[in-house]
This record gives C-alpha cells, structure tokens and sequence, in this order.
C-alpha cells in the first residue's frame, strides 16, 4: 500500500516537474536528444503507472483472481549465475600502472553533468 502511494507522488512530481517537455512548451523540442529524453520520461511514467496498478491488484488480491500466480521461488544457483560481481581492477593496476580513484556518486555525478552539458538537455 504505501509503494503505491510513493509512486503515485513519483508519478505527480515527474509530471509537475517535466509539464513543459510532456506538453512540448517553452523551448524547441524537434531535436531528437529532447524527442529522446521525452520518450524516456513517458517510459518511465509507465512504469510507475503499472507499479500502481499491480499494487492495487495486490491490495485488492485480484491477482489471486486472475489465477496468477504471483509467489517467488527461490532456487539455487543454476549454471551460469555469477555469485559475486565487481570490478577487479588488479590486472590495470599491475599492465599500466593506474589505479581508479573516483567514488561511485563522483563518477556518476560528473558523468550526469557531463551528460547534460554535451546533449544540451
């Protein structure tokens, strides 16, 4: 119950925040980066729809009269899976010499920033 009540406020801020792309208003949006950017945004918007909906299958339990089965199964690792993931940056280290130094929220920080500044958006 209280996803849904967090999507549906994701759902009022996206939309609240991004009202002139959706409407196409206040800048010029025939470039494909903002056609781009636009169809994102109404993915994601989906998302959050569908999120709503399922929730309120589940609170409801229409899902159970739907005949679907909803339940998880936890099986063990079957061939392929990889326990463990990360990078291991000890072969770069020892070839070239170098050694990341970046925390993830930089990085991704700059990547975002960098993002925006080159595409304009």
């Amino acid at each position: 119950m209280y996803y849904c009540a967090i999507d549906i406020l994701a759902i009022a801020i996206l939309l609240i925040e991004n009202f002139d792309i959706f409407t196409k208003r206040g800048a010029d949006f025939s470039n494909t980066k903002w056609s781009a950017f636009r169809n994102f945004l109404i993915s994601v918007l989906a998302f959050y729809a569908t999120d709503v909906l399922w929730s309120v299958f589940e609170m409801r339990k229409l899902a159970l009269a739907m005949f679907i089965d909803t339940s998880l199964y936890f099986v063990p690792m079957q061939p392929g899976d990889v326990p463990v993931t990360y990078a291991d940056t000890s072969a770069l280290e020892r070839d070239f010499g170098y050694k990341p130094s970046t925390s993830l929220r930089t990085g991704l920080r700059n990547f975002a920033e960098w993002y925006k500044d080159y595409y304009k958006v």
